[in-house]
């Protein structure tokens, strides 16, 4: 950030939601160097058995990934809460499938006023795969599909559609049965109509660095 020379640093300067972002975007980057490390660590070591904790064919998950986001800035304030329950088994060593649900609540104020909120209910089902499923640390990559239901509370508008996304994580097994993950969605597009006679349909597509799209995870693997 580029300060003008007749300004004096100060805290009313400072952009707190960009420091936010640079904290969750070092969180997600020191999991993938550990990642690395430790695969490079198991491709060394003598014994290539891999990690007793790691993934194989036919294992059973369930897990919930959250995400939380606030930022406020003058008399403008926004939230958002996002909840994820997703279940799925993997088909091959690399290759996993399933189901899952979510829920996403945003509101946007100004000087304690609602302009917008929004609450989003969704259904799909997602693939991912493994890159190293014989290690405790393991990077995937993955793809997802979701139906969309979205209402507009304040205009009591409601929409349906679609949305297709792809997204990349880590997931650390802590024992035999738990394990947590840090996600993070690349990209997406989603298309959405709402219940007014002759709406257009609303087509978005978003990429980038943005820390909302970064979420964590805990599951549990039978």
């Amino acid at each position: 950030m580029l300060i003008s020379k007749k300004k004096v640093l100060s805290l009313k300067h400072i952009n707190f939601k960009n420091l936010t972002i640079m904290k969750k975007l070092f969180l997600f980057a020191v999991l993938a160097l550990f990642s690395f490390m430790n695969i490079n660590a198991q491709g060394e070591s003598e014994s290539n058995d891999g990690s007793p904790y790691g993934w194989s064919k036919g294992d059973v998950y369930l897990s919930g990934a959250v995400g939380i986001w606030s930022t406020k800035m003058g008399d403008s304030k926004e939230n958002q809460f996002t909840a994820m329950p997703q279940g799925g088994f993997l088909v091959t060593d690399h290759i996993a499938v399933g189901a899952q649900f979510g829920y996403m609540s945003s509101k946007s104020e100004i000087n304690n006023n609602v302009t917008s909120e929004t609450n989003t209910f969704m259904a799909g089902a997602y693939g991912k795969w493994l890159c190293s499923p014989e290690t405790q640390f393991t990077p995937y990559l993955g793809v997802g599909f979701n139906y969309l239901n979205e209402k507009e509370k304040v205009s009591d508008i409601t929409y349906d559609g679609f949305e297709f996304g792809a997204g990349a994580g880590l997931l650390f097994s802590l024992n035999e049965h738990f394990v947590i993950g840090a996600n993070y969605a690349i990209a997406s597009y989603s298309t959405l109509k709402s219940n007014v006679d002759g709406a257009e349909s609303r087509n978005t597509f978003t990429a980038g660095l943005d820390w909302k799209r970064l979420d964590f995870s805990l599951g549990y693997r039978f």
